[in-house]
């Protein structure tokens, strides 16, 4: 998933001098056309729509890093009925559910595992596919790629993690 197609038309102001306030109005509204998305497709496009879901994690988890937030804690409470709970559970259901991962352990200890997989993928700026491919699984490899391109061709830089 490219930057165009997460977005979906929603401007995105300069990762430079984003607030957090910004980066709320930009995950909720992406939450908001996704949860549209899957009332409407709901029986014939579920796979999609979790894909989608977790091809905005990377993206969603940069920009919380540039600023030091965490959007898994930002609330998703629009109209008092769609959005009735913390972004937090929804990450971590389809987390578990795309890694198959079941596990007892405390949610903190899952988001750290988000960390790791996702965050890294922002810090790899710079490195070889070869050093890619070797780091991460191979069918991780596909999420990789086009996210690290999209980063380069918007001239994200490094510094910009906070590394």
């Amino acid at each position: 998933m490219n930057l165009s197609q997460l977005l979906n038309g929603n401007e995105i102001p300069s990762t430079k001098r984003i607030t957090y306030k910004e980066l709320t109005s930009i995950i909720q509204k992406r939450l908001l056309q996704l949860n549209e998305h899957y009332v409407w497709y709901q029986f014939t496009y579920l796979e999609e729509l979790r894909e989608m879901y977790v091809g905005t994690l990377p993206y969603f988890i940069f920009l919380g890093r540039k600023i030091n937030v965490e959007p898994w804690k930002v609330k998703r409470s629009l109209d008092g009925w769609v959005f009735d709970v913390d972004i937090t559970e929804q990450i971590q259901a389809l987390y578990m559910e795309m890694n198959k991962v079941i596990t007892s352990e405390h949610q903190q200890d899952v988001f750290q595992n988000i960390i790791e997989q996702y965050c890294n993928i922002g810090l790899t700026l710079g490195i070889t596919p070869n050093q890619i491919q070797h780091r991460y699984k191979q069918e991780r490899k596909n999420m990789i790629e086009p996210f690290r391109n999209e980063i380069m061709k918007h001239y994200i830089q490094r510094r910009y993690f906070g590394t």
